[in-house]
């Protein structure tokens, strides 16, 4: 995929998580540790996600071990995390902001997950 096309990839498949979202959260969805978190809590982590989106630009991520690779960002970082999708693995990674740039903390998955796992 050649990398002008990322940004179209990116808004296509958030666009889909974002259709699916409320429907899934009306089944609570259950949380990692088996409790049910409300539909009130997944509307708010939608509007919260909707509010941190940018649009994709590429971005710097450090990998273990210092690997770097060239992510898109997709979120505005909150000052400690920020969702960004990797192009390789086409899907998302949260990571955290570091004095060296951001690096992954290895929770990927769907942006929704990866923004609503904080």
């Amino acid at each position: 995929m050649a990398q002008a096309h990322f940004p179209d990839r990116i808004r296509t498949l958030i666009a889909q998580e974002i259709d699916a979202y409320i429907p899934r959260a009306r089944d609570q969805i259950a949380h990692g540790d088996g409790r049910s978190l409300s539909v009130d809590w997944h509307r708010k982590t939608l509007a919260e996600f909707q509010s941190a989106l940018v649009e994709p630009a590429p971005l710097e991520v450090i990998f273990s071990g210092g690997v770097e690779m060239e992510c898109w960002s997709v979120t505005r970082t909150n000052g400690c995390y920020r969702v960004v999708y990797l192009p390789m693995a086409d899907y998302f990674s949260l990571v955290v902001e570091s004095k060296f740039g951001p690096v992954d903390i290895n929770v990927h998955g769907d942006a929704l997950g990866c923004f609503g796992s904080v």
